[in-house]
């Protein structure tokens, strides 16, 4: 989706200047972390969330990618290392939400056992 969004740049720029919604434009700052956002998320996290059908065999590798997320943007390295500061703050302030449900995960069996038994 952002992927999509940032490609239609002009038209999305038009279409806010034009329209009276009251929704202010997006300022340069704005795409920047979008752009930003884009390739934090793309990579890895494409390759363990875009498949067709859902598989629960990829719930904790996809835990321990967010945990790496986390990481480096509580030590501001990797993929966060050049990232706007706002965009970092979100990340480290959500950590608590994302340590809450990983403990959950991390505690039910199923997770693992799927992981290792999926073909």
């Amino acid at each position: 989706m952002l992927k999509k969004s940032l490609g239609s740049y002009r038209q999305i720029r038009r279409f806010m200047g034009v329209e009276s919604m009251g929704l202010p434009a997006f300022t340069t700052q704005d795409w920047n972390q979008l752009r930003q956002l884009r390739d934090i998320l793309s990579d890895e996290f494409k390759r363990l969330v875009s498949h067709t059908k859902p598989q629960l065999s990829l719930s904790i590798a996809l835990y321990y990618e967010l945990e790496e997320l986390f990481q480096d943007a509580r030590n501001r390295e990797g993929l966060v290392k050049d990232t706007d500061q706002v965009l970092v703050s979100s990340v480290q302030a959500d950590f608590g939400k994302y340590a809450k449900y990983f403990a959950f995960v991390d505690e039910v069996n199923t997770y693992y056992a799927a992981m290792i038994l999926d073909p």
